[in-house]
Order: C-alpha cells, then structure tokens, then sequence
C-alpha cells in the first residue's frame, strides 16, 4: 500500500482525505492547460527527460496544439515514419546523426573532471525523407533532445 493510501500516515503530515495521488505528468498537463486558459500564448514547451519518455505527456500537449523539445534518454524506441524501416532506439538513431547535428557542452569542474554532455536535436520533418535539422527553432516542429 502506498503512503498516500494510509490514513494515519496522511494525518501525520496533515494531507487531507479530499487530496489524492496524481502523477507529476498530469499535474504538469494541467497547469499547461490553466495558463492556456488564462489567456497566456504558450509558444512551446521544454521538459526534461522524465517528461520527455512519456508518450501519454506529449499526446497531451500535442492535443492542447503545442510545440515542444523534449529531451529523451537514449534507450528510448520508436520508429520515424518514413525513415525507420524498424523501431530504433534513441542513441542508435543520434549516433548515425551527421556530424553537424550533434552538439557538446562543458560547464563546470566536478571531482571526475569537466562535467559536460553531447546532445543531438531530431526534428521530425513531415513529407521529407531526411529527419535531421540542424535548427529546431528554424524549423517550427517539435524536437528532441538525446543525452548520450
């Protein structure tokens, strides 16, 4: 049984019975759909990884007409319609990304050496045979964001 389900342990740290387990994805939907709601233009959207591999997370914001870049781990897979002929996951598909669509970034010094990452953006291209762009922003679709 999960804490949420116990009664004396929700009185503990004063949760009322009226408040219940929602994941942190549909939360996140929500409140998308409460500031589209208060009149705000949401341009797009970013999230991270733990929202990015939620299928269910971005039909929603697909449903609410948003753009979105998410970024996505790389044991992910899918197919690209068009361009896998078969499911492929996420860091087979950035490792055969030319060159020019991989980008590294350094920030800081930790104990191990620079911390850093090397990120690839795929933008789906809809009626083209090639997936890879080198400018998200350029091409107005929603992208990904593979950390290898």
């Amino acid at each position: 049984m999960s804490w949420t389900e116990d009664a004396d342990r929700r009185g503990a740290v004063g949760l009322p019975p009226a408040v219940q387990f929602r994941e942190k994805w549909r939360i996140a939907l929500a409140q998308v759909r409460a500031v589209q709601q208060a009149d705000f233009a949401i341009t797009a959207v970013v999230v991270d990884a733990d929202y990015g591999t939620n299928a269910a997370f971005r039909a929603g914001l697909e449903r609410l007409g948003l753009s979105y870049g998410v970024a996505i781990r790389g044991e992910a897979v899918f197919t690209v319609p068009g361009v896998t002929p078969a499911p492929v996951s996420a860091h087979d598909l950035a490792t055969s990304a030319p060159d020019d669509a991989r980008e590294t970034a350094t920030w800081g010094t930790g104990t191990a050496g620079p911390r850093g990452s090397t990120t690839c953006c795929i933008c789906p291209q809809r009626r083209r045979s090639s997936i890879w762009s080198r400018s998200p922003a350029a091409a107005g679709r929603s992208s990904s964001r593979i950390a290898s």
